[in-house]
C-alpha cells in the first residue's frame, strides 16, 4: 500500500489464483459444476476451467465458499474456504478524538508469529514489536492537533508489506475546557457588552478557536466572528 500526493492511500488490488483439482481429473465430472462466492460483495462466479482468478481490493479475512453442484443427483455441497488477503490487518478502535485525552487502540493482528513489526503513528513517534502477542495492542494520545495517518511495516521472512489504516486519524482539543464569561444586563441603549472567551487554566492552550457571536439585536443585526489562539487572553 502507499500513499499519493493529496496524502490518500491509493487503490489496492491482489489477484488471487485458485485451483480446482477433483481427485486429479483432467477435466470435471460430467453433470459436476462449480461456483465461487469471493466474499467481497461480488457476483458469484460460475466456474468452467480448474483455475479461477479473481482481485481483491481490500486487504482483510475474506469468508470465501465454493458450491459444488451434481446436476444428475440435485446433490450440493457447500465448502468454506477462510483466506487473508495480506499478511496483517491494522486497525484502530475509533478515527476521532480529543488531544491529550482520547486513547487510541491500534491492533496489529497476523496470520504468522514470526517476523517483527514496527507502527508508525504519524506523530513523529514509532514503536517496535517482535514476536509478541497475537494480535498486537497499542495504545497512544495524540498531543497535537490536526490529520495523521497512521501505518505499519511488517517484515516476515523475506517479504515486507506496507498497511494503512482505511480512515485516518484526527485529533482535536476538547473544547468543553472553554470559558465564556459576559454581562446578562446593561444600561439602557447605547450599551456595550464585553464577551470574555477563555480556556480553563488547567488545560492546554488551543490554537485557532473560531467564536461567532449573535447578539439578537433588533437594529445591528451584524454577525461578530473572530479566530483567535486561546491562552488565558480575552477575547
Amino acid at each position: 500500500m502507499s500513499l499519493g500526493n493529496d496524502k490518500k492511500v491509493k487503490s489496492f488490488s491482489s489477484q488471487i489464483e485458485f485451483t480446482i483439482s477433483v481427485f486429479k481429473c483432467v477435466r470435471f465430472p460430467p453433470n459436476v459444476t462449480f461456483s465461487f462466492d469471493f466474499g467481497d460483495g461480488s457476483n458469484k462466479s460460475n466456474i468452467v476451467d480448474s483455475v479461477v482468478e479473481h482481485s481483491y481490493t481490500k486487504r482483510r479475512s475474506f469468508a470465501v465458499v465454493v458450491y459444488i453442484y451434481n446436476l444428475t443427483s440435485g446433490e450440493k455441497l457447500k465448502v468454506d474456504l477462510p483466506m487473508m488477503v495480506g499478511v496483517i490487518d491494522f486497525t484502530t478502535n475509533i478515527n476521532i478524538g480529543a488531544v491529550g485525552l482520547t486513547t487510541f487502540v491500534f491492533n496489529i493482528s497476523r496470520r504468522t508469529s514470526n517476523g517483527s513489526f514496527k507502527l508508525f503513528t504519524d506523530d513523529s513517534q514509532s514503536f517496535n514489536f517482535l514476536n509478541f502477542n497475537n494480535p498486537i495492542l497499542h495504545s497512544h494520545t495524540y498531543m497535537e492537533y490536526g490529520e495523521f495517518i497512521p501505518y505499519v511495516i511488517a517484515s516476515v521472512d523475506d517479504n515486507t508489506e506496507i498497511i494503512y489504516l482505511d480512515s485516518p486519524i484526527y485529533a482535536d482539543y476538547n473544547l468543553t475546557v472553554i470559558v465564556i464569561d459576559f454581562d446578562t444586563s446593561i444600561e439602557l441603549p447605547p450599551g456595550i457588552i464585553t464577551i470574555n472567551v477563555t480556556k480553563h487554566p488547567l488545560s492546554v492552550n488551543l490554537p485557532n478557536v473560531e467564536c461567532v457571536f449573535e447578539f439578537d439585536d433588533k437594529i445591528d443585526r451584524q454577525q461578530r466572528k473572530k479566530i483567535q489562539n486561546i491562552t488565558d487572553k480575552i477575547l
